[in-house]
């Protein structure tokens, strides 16, 4: 009997994280990196690690289909965009099903701005459609953004790892079937089994996209 499953890397484990400083826009006014060209190199960052070999074996999965149902990924998943942004979707997931990076480029995308035309424009479409959005925008830049002072020192991106490494399926004996049936918790994939794909993601990211990150990348 099958007592339950997960898709390969269905959730997300800790992201990397990094911040696009201002250092590297000396020659943009007041060191802004909430600009089309800011935007754009901190996307051509996230492209570097999502590009990586090796990555799309670790990356967290979107899928289209449960594990009941034959995990089957989601690739180039497209969503309407929201807030009447001049592009009608954007992508969640990348050509491997990998989430998307979640940063500024993201909620851009997702508001219909995906090349950075409309700055103050999309930053209003986000304020005005979702308070969640907004939050999380506000959260991906630097303190002193406003939407009076549409400048940030810093772009801050997460781009997610997933586990389990394997899929996990549950097949059980009768005895066990029942107690699960009758309401009993069994756990199959441990809080130890966790950690130690989280110890695995954490030593492969070092050896593999450290390197990727220069002097204005934390």
């Amino acid at each position: 009997a099958l007592a339950g499953g997960k898709c390969p890397r269905q959730d997300v484990a800790d992201p990397i994280t990094f911040r696009l400083m201002r250092g590297s826009f000396e020659s943009e006014h007041s060191g802004n990196a909430l600009t089309k060209n800011g935007l754009s190199k901190l996307r051509q960052r996230e492209e570097q690690v999502m590009t990586k070999n090796g990555w799309s074996d670790r990356c967290a999965m979107t899928y289209a289909t449960d594990y009941q149902n034959g995990c089957e990924p989601a690739l180039s998943l497209e969503l309407p965009s929201e807030g009447g942004g001049a592009v009608p979707y954007y992508l969640q997931s990348d050509a491997n099903g990998c989430m998307q990076p979640y940063s500024p480029v993201y909620m851009f995308a997702k508001y219909g701005d995906p090349e950075f035309d409309d700055i103050s424009g999309t930053v209003a479409r986000i304020q005005a459609s979702s308070a969640m959005d907004w939050q999380s925008l506000q959260d991906m830049l630097h303190k002193d953004f406003t939407p009076e002072n549409l400048k940030s020192k810093i772009l801050i991106s997460q781009i997610y790892a997933g586990t389990p490494r394997q899929p996990v399926s549950s097949y059980v004996n009768p005895e066990t079937l029942a107690k699960i049936e009758a309401g009993a918790r069994i756990s199959y994939y441990s809080d130890s089994d966790k950690e130690d794909e989280k110890e695995h993601l954490g030593n492969w990211i070092g050896r593999h996209l450290k390197s990727d990150f220069d002097k204005n990348f934390e």
